[in-house]
């Protein structure tokens, strides 16, 4: 997950459309072929790495749309709730990404928060929070999580719930 060099994100800044692209064509499909499933994980990875701590990178990504225009931050959304409440691996990997990237794009800018906060389920970032969680037990019982990493989505969950205590 972390990426601490801006020079790397800045670099791929100008392939971040092409690499969104690629999420929003694999999220047409209803059944996840392993090919599939194997090059959309890694989109979504080089997403989130470069909008961990670039800002930049985060305001690139959300003015992306998908190949039917729409809105980057609408369709993480929806890519999320699509995904978050099937039982098979494949949609728990990208739902809990999904509400990864959400995390960090809404985090680097107050403009995104309202889209999203409206567009999820009762209006509120618990559910993304409860992903997130999920997503950061699974990788601390399979040793799978640096504390970089780690303090970089609890950054995210303690955000997320103050952004939702804030509108209250």
């Amino acid at each position: 997950l972390t990426n601490n060099q801006i020079v790397g994100s800045n670099m791929t800044l100008s392939l971040l459309p092409a690499v969104f692209g690629i999420v929003s064509d694999i999220s047409c499909t209803n059944e996840y072929q392993s090919f599939s499933f194997d090059i959309g994980t890694t989109a979504m990875g080089i997403l989130i790495n470069c909008c961990e701590r670039n800002h930049e990178c985060c305001f690139k990504v959300a003015a992306c749309s998908t190949l039917k225009k729409q809105n980057a931050l609408l369709f993480l959304v929806d890519f999320f709730e699509k995904n978050r409440d099937r039982e098979d691996i494949e949609s728990q990997a990208f739902a809990s990404y999904s509400a990864m990237l959400l995390g960090f794009l809404v985090q680097a800018s107050d403009k995104f928060i309202k889209p999203v906060r409206n567009r999820i389920q009762d209006n509120s970032f618990q559910v993304l929070v409860q992903a997130l969680r999920d997503f950061i037990v699974l990788q601390c019982k399979a040793k799978m999580i640096t504390e970089d990493s780690l303090k970089s989505l609890v950054r995210v969950v303690d955000f997320l719930q103050k952004a939702d205590s804030k509108s209250k």
